[in-house]
């Protein structure tokens, strides 16, 4: 997960990463990387999201 991260941030992009139970043990490294951080999708419409 954080190589798909790292791909949008070399693209020049604000990153997202997104919880998940596959890569839940990435979680430290995503949000090290990320700009943003979400646990559901609703966090973007309640504009409830994580910023980093």
């Amino acid at each position: 997960m954080p190589n798909g991260i790292l791909a949008g941030k070399n693209a020049g992009m604000k990153v997202c990463a997104v919880y998940d139970e596959f890569s839940a043990c990435q979680d430290k490294r995503k949000k090290e990387l990320a700009d943003y951080y979400i646990r559901s999708y609703d966090e973007i419409k309640n504009q409830t999201y994580e910023v980093l």
